[in-house]
């Protein structure tokens, strides 16, 4: 049933916000009192020894959750830095977990914070809410502002240095959950593009830069363009067949993306070429994604209000 909006915004179990995947670069010029090929290894819970084609030495580990690699210039080190704090990425991280991780991760390595390069980092939110995922979906997909691509729990927008994506988390996770929860996503490609600064580990612990994240992420989902739509099945501007197909196919499919599944596998058996496929995909989206007619505009209240509570709770007091 669902539940009384204005008493459960305040319940803080509603919402998650966490440094999810990170990637981050340290050259070995930048540590010289270090050999990382001798020096890491051992520190690492599992590692391998490689050797590249042209005779080159590299190392491939891990350091509990997160995938290191190793060669005589750099380290690098991927994964969901929410994962390695907690062993999964549905729970909040707020500031002093994020920190405390960031900090491990550099007394671990005996490395400076400040030597630790950011060249992604995915900063995201979880919202329980009050309808199935989907029905939200119609009011964050813009096509016309960035490209967009669907994926099996949902979509994401794509620009040249970020993305954002939202999906099912439920499903994501194969949870059998009995609430709805909703996984939005900034993703940073180069952040120092996106930020127009260098990025470093030592600035992700700082609660200056922390909440100027927090306030990124609140911001582009504030630039989606949430159209509110007309009157249930208002068929006032149908002008030909196009119209009438349009709103047959909402009928049919009501944002289920299994329409999209099912066309990767037409595609990869070969039955489908590649544009066909790529068209396809676009010209389904422009009408299974676009508001759907009756939709309430409620659903866009629930999100604004949740997102603006996903800032209020994680906010640091300076």
């Amino acid at each position: 049933m669902k539940t009384d909006l204005s008493s459960s915004i305040f319940r803080y179990d509603l919402y998650q916000y966490m440094y999810d995947t990170i990637n981050m670069l340290i050259y070995q010029k930048d540590v010289p009192d270090m050999c990382f090929l001798e020096d890491i290894p051992q520190l690492l819970t599992t590692a391998q020894l490689w050797h590249s084609d042209n005779g080159d030495v590299y190392i491939k580990g891990k350091l509990n959750s997160m995938e290191v690699y190793i060669n005589s210039s750099y380290l690098k080190i991927t994964g969901s830095l929410s994962k390695y704090y907690h062993g999964n990425n549905l729970e909040a991280l707020p500031f002093n977990e994020a920190q405390k991780a960031l900090l491990g991760i550099g007394l671990i390595l005996d490395i400076p914070l400040e030597c630790f390069n950011i060249t992604r980092l995915d900063i995201a939110a979880n919202l329980v809410v009050e309808e199935p995922v989907t029905n939200y979906f119609p009011f964050l997909y813009d096509y016309r502002k960035h490209k967009m691509a669907t994926f099996e729990n949902g979509f994401y927008r794509k620009a040249s240095n970020f993305e954002l994506a939202f999906y099912d988390k439920n499903k994501e996770m194969k949870s059998k959950a009995q609430e709805y929860r909703l996984r939005y996503e900034l993703r940073l490609k180069s952040p120092e593009k996106v930020l127009n600064e260098s990025v470093t580990a030592a600035k992700l612990c700082d609660p200056v830069f922390w909440n100027r994240l927090l306030n990124l992420l609140f911001e582009y989902y504030v630039k989606i363009e949430k159209k509110t739509p007309k009157s249930s099945y208002d068929c006032s501007g149908v002008t030909g067949k196009k119209d009438v197909t349009n709103i047959a196919m909402h009928c049919l499919f009501d944002n289920n993306t299994e329409l999209f599944r099912q066309l990767d596998v037409a595609k990869d058996r070969g039955v489908m070429n590649k544009y066909t496929h790529e068209k396809t995909k676009r010209e389904l989206a422009k009408v299974i994604f676009s508001p759907l007619p009756g939709r309430k505009h409620d659903l866009i209240e629930e999100l604004d209000m949740k997102m603006k509570a996903v800032v209020e709770q994680f906010k640091q007091q300076i």
